[in-house]
């Protein structure tokens, strides 16, 4: 960098500065108030590390040119740069975050990891480009391709991701493993084994979670996706009262068909819906997350701040159910007189899904699974009969932390001594019953009891 007063010194935060909050309005403010103005010289180069900066914009899919563009003007509106006719080359380019990219993909390939003790893992179709020979011609083209996440724990670290044929649970598996195998990382002390919820992992008879456990042979502690559980009841019950979906973002019922528009409309005279949400810090929400925390609180007020009218709700997506529930709310607050069907939806978020999916944020380890369920399920008591069979139903089939397994690690770390030697009691007989064995079981979960008080009660 040059100044007018070339004896003058600047501190520019370092890499590891930046990651630890330091943010570029803190930078300004570390400049003494009579600097004079910073500029690039012609013969500098961009030294700054931009880590952080690469990584977001691969995250968001933004391309190196956009990003640069952004990382030049916020370094000019705050006055960290000045750029002249003259000096119109010396702000951060696409090159450089194109570099930035690549050294971080470069560290992460070197990353060695020799054994693994909790593997989580997660897929999406993603664009991949290829190059196709036709008539001793190539042509670029892209192609839908399924890829799976591998992230290792405690850490988390990301270990890499793998390319199945295809999204069946056999190839995911088949890839995940020989992966390990390919590298070299020692499974033996693998003990716990973490996806989403969809049936393509969980299936009890081949699923892509069991898939693995019988490729290694060794059973497995399962964690589900607690979040995935909680969508899924609001999901069967907008469709039971609605209808389903007639494409990707769009709705066949008279619900749905008005989700699309409904921030636009206006704010009406609404009953208020009782709702009761834990005390949490929302700067560590994300912007659909602080507006479903807010609109609950609003509409359980019975008040609508005029601020809140003009935010957006969020993106409208049959895998979004956040987004959707907020939509939801912004369009029983602006119907005068609202169906059966769209106060029966209102109710169950306020009620049920927003309550349970804010329990799950604030107490998000293993053992607190099987309280999550049981918290879900004690919250939609309050259903009609021929509702509460549909939610039931959902329930049941997914109340994964509702597996002995879940409960008993629950329970060994519970605070209170007679539930921990239950537990205890527990284990040492089924390791007695079934010494030798070294089969993998069926991971099954048995009948839920729905009118359990606490959760050592929810299984038999």
């Amino acid at each position: 960098m040059r100044v007018d007063n070339p004896t003058q010194k600047v501190h520019v935060p370092s890499t590891t500065q930046t990651r630890r909050g330091l943010s570029l309005q803190a930078v300004v403010d570390s400049i003494p108030q009579n600097h004079p103005t910073l500029e690039f010289s012609a013969s500098s180069q961009m030294r700054l590390a931009l880590t952080s900066t690469a990584t977001t914009s691969a995250r968001f899919g933004v391309s190196d040119r956009a990003t640069a563009a952004i990382v030049s003007s916020v370094l000019h509106d705050i006055g960290l740069v000045t750029v002249t006719e003259e000096d119109t080359m010396h702000v951060v380019d696409k090159s450089k975050i194109r570099r930035e990219w690549q050294k971080i993909s470069s560290d992460l390939k070197k990353t060695q990891i020799t054994e693994i003790e909790g593997l989580y893992y997660d897929g999406r179709k993603d664009d991949t480009a290829f190059v196709d020979n036709i008539n001793s011609k190539r042509y670029r083209k892209t192609r839908l391709d399924e890829h799976v996440s591998l992230i290792a724990e405690p850490g988390p670290i990301y270990v890499a991701h793998v390319a199945p044929k295809s999204g069946k649970a056999e190839d995911k598996a088949e890839s995940i493993v020989s992966y390990f195998v390919e590298k070299g990382i020692d499974t033996t002390k693998l003990k716990v084994l973490g996806a989403d919820g969809e049936p393509t992992n969980t299936g009890w008879q081949g699923g892509s979670t069991r898939e693995i456990e019988l490729k290694l042979g060794k059973p497995l502690q399962r964690v589900v996706c607690l979040s995935h559980f909680n969508e899924l009841p609001f999901r069967h019950l907008f469709e039971h009262l609605d209808g389903t979906t007639s494409g990707p973002k769009t709705f066949a019922g008279p619900i749905g068909k008005l989700l699309p528009n409904c921030e636009k409309l206006h704010v009406v005279q609404f009953q208020s819906i009782e709702c009761t949400l834990p005390d949490l810090d929302t700067s560590l929400l994300s912007k659909d997350q602080q507006y479903l925390y807010r609109i609950c609180k609003v509409v359980a007020s019975g008040v609508f701040p005029p601020d809140l009218a003009v935010c957006n709700p969020g993106p409208l997506n049959n895998s979004r159910w956040l987004t959707r529930g907020n939509r939801t709310l912004r369009l029983y607050v602006a119907t005068e007189n609202p169906s059966a069907e769209l106060r029966h939806v209102a109710t169950f978020i306020q009620r049920v899904y927003a309550p349970t999916w804010f329990q799950i944020k604030l107490n998000s380890s293993i053992v607190d699974g099987p309280k999550n369920v049981l918290f879900c399920i004690q919250s939609s008591r309050y259903l009609p009969h021929d509702l509460k069979c549909v939610v039931d139903k959902t329930i049941q089939r997914n109340a994964f932390f509702a597996h002995p397994e879940n409960v008993l690690l629950s329970m060994v770390v519970d605070d209170r001594p007679h539930v921990r030697e239950l537990a205890l009691r527990r284990i040492l007989k089924s390791r007695r019953e079934n010494q030798g064995s070294s089969s993998v079981r069926y991971f099954r979960v048995t009948s839920l009891n729905f009118s359990a008080d606490d959760y050592i009660d929810i299984i038999s």
